[in-house]
């Protein structure tokens, strides 16, 4: 889920995707791309995953902002000069917002119109976390505003989303299909663990037998 968010982050910077789809169609066109160093980067859920994207953002030269319900891993911090701040702070204060928090009945439709009327202007949106995280009705409106000039969204409020979704309209959005975890070596490591656990639970029944 790491490499996707600073995947997407890339293709939201660079444009790639646009890029490819304009040589496909025979066009030679120069889009100009953002560097990612410098920008600030707010992560929302700052655990093993969220944890995980800021050492790849730090490594591409960004500066972190981390709000979680819990205080941040104090080495984490240290290492990636991550900031632990309280969310209105991260709205204000971040380029590039990535979602990487557990779905919850409080942080439902965290990010509302209120949320977004917090963000600066042309502020982008990477979501590898749930969809219901994000009201997309508020999202939409926030899209037409340019407070969110870019988003990647691997999930999304229903799914599997359908083309009536209104989203599919903006082509500044780049959409997944709920595929950001879904890796050769992810499965066989969870495959594994089952497996693991599966032989200690036998050898546990044996020796209590």
């Amino acid at each position: 889920m790491a490499d996707v968010a600073l995947g997407y982050t890339l293709l939201l910077a660079r444009q790639l995707h646009k890029i490819d789809t304009d040589v496909r169609q025979g066009n030679w066109l120069k889009i100009q791309g953002t560097s990612l160093r410098n920008k600030t980067v707010g992560i929302i859920g700052v655990g093993s995953i969220g944890g995980a994207i800021a050492r790849r953002f730090h490594v591409m030269g960004m500066n972190l902002l981390g709000y979680d319900v819990r205080p941040i891993d104090a080495q984490l911090c240290q290492e990636t000069n991550l900031k632990q701040v309280e969310l209105n702070q991260l709205f204000q204060g971040s380029d590039c917002i990535v979602l990487a928090c557990n779905l919850t009945p409080e942080n439902y439709h965290l990010l509302d119109e209120e949320a977004f009327e917090q963000m600066k202007n042309d502020t982008w949106l990477v979501n590898v976390a749930r969809g219901p995280i994000v009201d997309e009705k508020a999202l939409i409106k926030a899209l037409d505003s340019g407070k969110i000039s870019r988003a990647a969204l691997d999930v999304f409020e229903s799914e599997p989303m359908t083309t009536d979704n209104p989203l599919v309209n903006y082509e500044q959005v780049i959409m997944g299909s709920h595929n950001s975890s879904n890796t050769r070596e992810a499965v066989l490591r969870v495959n594994q663990i089952a497996i693991d656990n599966l032989v200690r639970d036998l050898k546990r029944a044996r020796e209590e037998n």
